[in-house]
């Protein structure tokens, strides 16, 4: 065991203590919240805009930063509070003990996600800067099982918000051209 497998066993460590005191819920809505928001911020930060333009005189520039701002942490806030009253369910049904099991193996694959994101990013700068030794690496126990979760996770991810993507406009554009032939129909 070297250097490379204590830091990465501490790091899954800290991820599976932290997901076991927080609970298999309260980790998931979490992850949740941070996707959502960021795709709500994006999507529907408009509806703030409009209001913000509406109700202050503040520039466009200032409007664009300060309405995605609030939807994203509007959609944080739900989102999380949403988890943590399904949390408060779960206690009454007397799930807890599997709650924080659930949780903290969550916390553990969030955190072997991160750190093999950031080992992509060590081994990609290697043919510059060799910032962890070949040599440690070959050695490491616990690297091999960290190192290829996010090439493996990502373009499933990926595969999946495309997917979840096309769904959504799909819908939007359904009602765009409902909306359209009404009009249409309205005037004429």
């Amino acid at each position: 065991m070297n250097w490379l497998d204590i830091a990465l066993l501490i790091f899954l460590l800290v991820g599976f203590w932290k997901g076991y005191l927080n609970g298999f819920f309260v980790e998931l809505t979490s992850l949740i919240a941070l996707v959502a928001a960021i795709y709500g911020s994006i999507h529907f930060s408009n509806f703030a805009g409009d209001w913000l333009m509406s109700n202050t005189e503040w520039d466009d520039s200032t409007i664009t930063i300060a309405s995605f701002i609030i939807t994203f942490i509007v959609i944080i806030l739900v989102v999380t509070y949403a988890g943590k009253l399904v949390t408060k369910l779960v206690k009454t049904v007397q799930l807890s003990f599997l709650n924080k099991i659930a949780g903290g193996a969550f916390g553990l694959v969030k955190l072997a996600f991160i750190a093999s994101v950031i080992l992509m990013f060590v081994n990609s700068a290697a043919g510059e800067i060799e910032i962890v030794d070949r040599e440690i690496k070959e050695e490491s126990i616990v690297y091999p099982y960290v190192e290829p979760v996010a090439p493996y996770l990502l373009p499933k991810i990926l595969e999946e918000a495309d997917e979840l993507d096309r769904r959504i406009r799909g819908v939007e554009d359904d009602a765009d051209s409902e909306k359209e032939t009404v009009e249409r129909d309205t005037i004429y």
